[in-house]
C-alpha cells in the first residue's frame, strides 16, 4: 500500500509535554486532520535506574487539507486564509486540553499534547480494534439484546460528554470503535466536538461542523445555530445511530426524514419491538421542539426507568423489602480490598482507594491472609459467600410472603392467588440482563485495573460502581417478583464499600482545589455516587 501524500513520512520523531513518538504509519485522514500509528517512549524510573519501554499509541495532527501544506521537514503552512485555519487550530487545542480532562470506560483516552511542526497533535490510547460501523456491516445489523446494550455504553458516554458541557457533535458507527480483546466500544474522532457554557453558548467561535449526512439534524447545518447548540444534536445522531445497528442501513437525511418519515418498516421486518421503534422515532425527530431532549431520556425510552417504575410499584404491592447487601461490616475489615476474579479466596488484590490529599497516591498491595490468623490491616478480606447470602435471603423472603405479619398463634394463611403469577417472562429477562450486564461491567473494570497495575482511577471506579448499582437494580427487582437470586463473581459488599472509600477521598482531594468548573463536576460526580452508597 502507498503512503498517502500530505502526511508525516514513518519514522519521524515528535516531543510531546510528557513522552517522545515516533510515526510509523497513517491510520486514516479527513479534511481537518490525521491520525498515525505510532511508538510512544516511556520512561521507568526505579530505585536502582531507569528504563526506556514502548506503547503503542494514536497520534491525531491538525491539519486543513483544503488550505494547508508540508514541506519536507514536516512543517505545515497555509496557501490561503490563514485566519481560518488559526481560529480552528485553536479550537483543535481548546478542546484537546478538554477531552484529557474526560475520564470514561467508553471514551478514548487523550494521554499527551504536542505543539511541533506549525501545528498541534494530541496522543491517544490506540484501540486494537474495527469500528462499530465495520462490525455492523459484517452482521448484516445486529440483535435488538446486543444493538440496545450496544448503545447504552456509547450513550453513556454521550450524558458524560454532556455532564462536562462537551458535544461530539459527529456521532456515528464509524467513530466508535468496537476492542477486539473484549468487546468494549469506545468514543473516538472529536475532530467536530465543541464544548459549551452554562447557557448553552458554545466557548468557541468557530461554526458548528456539518456532521454526516444521515446522522446530522437539521438544525446542524444552520449557520447560526447557536441558539440551537443543545445536547439534541447528538441525541438525533445516537437514535440514528441505534437505526444502523439495527437495519445495518445508513439512516436517511434529516430533510428526508422530515419530508417522508423514518423507514420504520424496515425496523419492524427486522422484528424490532415496539419500544425500541418508538424510541428511534422519538430521537429522530426532524423538529428538535419534538425531540427526546437529553441522552438519558432517550435511554429511559429503551426501557429502564419504565421497568424501574414497575419494580417499585411491585415492591409497594407486595409489601416485600428491597433487598440490599448488609454493608454493616467489623471495623478491622475496614480496608477490604478489590476481588480479582481469579475464583480464589486469597488472591492479592488492590484496594480501589485514593489516599488523602495530605499524602502521596500509592496503592497498596495486600499480602495473603496468614492461616488461623486475623487479617492485618491492608489485606484482603474473604468474601462472604454469595450464595449462602442468595439462600438465606429467598428464605427469609419466602417466610414473609407466606406468613405476613401474624402472631405466633395464629399464622396467616398465604394467598396463593397473589403468589401465583409473580414472576412474569419480562421480569425475568430483566433480571438476567441486569446481572449479565452488572459481571460484563465488573469484568471490564477488573480489566481496567489490571492494565493500570493495580493502581485505580477515576474510569476504573465508575465503572465497578455501574456493577454496583446494577446488581441492587436486580436484587431489587427478585425482591418485588420472588425470583431466586443468582451468583455473581465478585462481593458487591466489599466492592461497594471500597467504592466509597475510593469517592469520599477523591472528593476531599477536590475540596482543597481553587474553584474551577471542572473540579466542581467532578467533586458533584461524586458526590452523587456517595449518596447512593453505603457509608462502610
Amino acid at each position: 500500500m502507498s503512503q498517502p501524500t500530505n502526511v508525516l513520512a514513518p519514522g519521524t520523531l515528535l516531543q510531546g509535554e510528557t513522552y517522545r513518538y515516533r510515526i510509523d504509519g497513517v491510520l486514516g485522514n479527513g479534511s481537518f486532520g490525521v491520525t498515525y500509528l505510532a511508538t510512544g517512549f516511556v520512561k521507568v524510573a526505579g530505585p536502582l535506574g531507569e528504563i526506556e519501554t514502548e506503547a503503542r499509541v494514536a497520534i491525531k495532527e491538525f491539519f486543513m487539507q483544503e488550505v494547508s501544506t508540508r514541506d519536507a521537514t514536516g512543517s505545515i503552512s497555509e496557501s490561503s486564509d490563514s485566519g481560518l485555519v488559526h481560529k480552528y487550530a485553536q479550537k483543535f487545542r481548546t478542546e484537546a486540553r478538554n477531552l484529557s480532562r474526560m475520564s470514561h470506560p467508553n471514551i478514548v483516552k487523550v494521554l499527551d499534547f504536542i505543539d511541533a511542526n506549525n501545528t498541534y497533535y494530541y496522543v491517544m490510547e490506540h484501540i486494537d480494534g474495527t469500528s462499530l460501523d465495520e462490525y455492523v456491516c459484517s452482521r448484516g445489523g445486529l440483535p435488538e439484546t446486543e444493538a440496545v446494550a450496544c448503545i447504552r455504553s456509547i450513550g453513556n458516554a454521550l450524558a458524560y460528554m454532556h455532564d462536562c458541557k462537551m458535544l461530539h457533535l459527529d456521532l456515528k458507527p464509524k467513530n466508535v470503535m468496537r476492542r477486539s480483546s473484549d468487546g468494549a466500544l469506545l468514543l473516538i474522532d472529536f475532530g467536530l466536538s465543541k464544548q459549551y457554557d452554562e447557557s448553552g453558548e458554545p466557548e468557541s467561535s468557530t461554526a458548528v461542523g456539518l456532521g454526516t449526512p444521515g446522522y446530522a439534524p437539521l438544525e446542524q447545518a444552520n449557520d447560526q445555530n447557536s441558539r440551537d447548540f443543545s445536547p439534541t444534536l447528538d441525541v438525533y445522531a445516537l437514535g440514528a445511530t441505534l437505526f444502523k445497528m439495527l437495519t445495518a442501513q445508513t439512516p436517511p437525511k434529516s430533510s428526508d426524514v422530515l419530508n417522508d418519515g423514518l423507514p420504520l418498516g424496515l425496523l419492524e421486518d427486522r422484528g424490532v419491538s415496539a419500544r425500541v421503534i418508538e424510541a428511534v422515532k422519538k430521537a429522530m425527530e426532524p423538529r428538535r421542539k419534538d425531540r427526546v431532549p437529553t441522552v438519558r431520556d432517550f435511554l429511559a425510552l429503551l426501557g429502564t426507568e419504565e421497568v424501574e417504575v414497575q419494580v417499585e410499584q411491585a415492591v409497594s404491592a407486595k409489601t416485600a423489602p428491597i433487598v440490599k447487601h448488609d454493608r454493616r461490616s467489623p471495623r478491622d475489615e475496614e480496608n477490604t480490598t478489590l476481588k480479582r476474579s481469579t475464583g480464589a479466596p486469597n488472591d492479592e488484590g488492590t484496594r480501589l482507594m485514593r489516599p488523602s490529599a495530605k499524602a502521596k497516591p500509592s496503592v497498596q498491595q495486600a499480602g495473603k491472609d496468614a492461616p488461623g490468623k486475623s487479617t492485618a490491616k491492608g489485606a484482603p478480606k474473604k468474601w462472604l459467600p454469595w450464595g449462602a447470602i442468595g439462600a438465606a435471603v429467598v428464605a427469609i423472603l419466602a417466610a414473609v410472603l407466606i406468613f405476613g405479619t401474624g402472631s405466633d398463634d395464629e399464622p396467616v394463611a398465604p394467598d396463593m392467588s397473589a403468589q401465583t403469577a409473580q414472576v412474569s417472562p419480562q421480569d425475568e429477562q430483566n433480571y438476567q440482563q441486569w446481572m449479565q450486564q452488572a459481571e460484563v461491567l465488573y469484568q471490564q473494570g477488573d480489566s481496567l485495573l489490571r492494565r493500570l497495575h493495580g493502581k485505580p482511577d477515576d474510569a476504573t471506579a465508575f465503572t465497578f460502581y455501574e456493577a454496583v448499582v446494577l446488581s441492587h437494580k436486580a436484587d431489587s427487582l427478585a425482591a418485588a417478583t420472588g425470583i431466586t437470586p443468582t451468583a455473581l463473581s465478585f462481593s458487591v459488599d466489599s466492592l461497594e464499600k471500597s467504592l466509597y472509600i475510593y469517592f469520599e477521598d477523591s472528593y476531599r482531594m477536590l475540596e482543597g482545589m481553587p474553584d474551577d468548573p471542572i473540579y466542581t463536576e467532578e467533586m458533584n460526580r461524586y458526590k452523587a455516587c456517595l449518596a447512593t452508597l453505603q457509608k462502610p
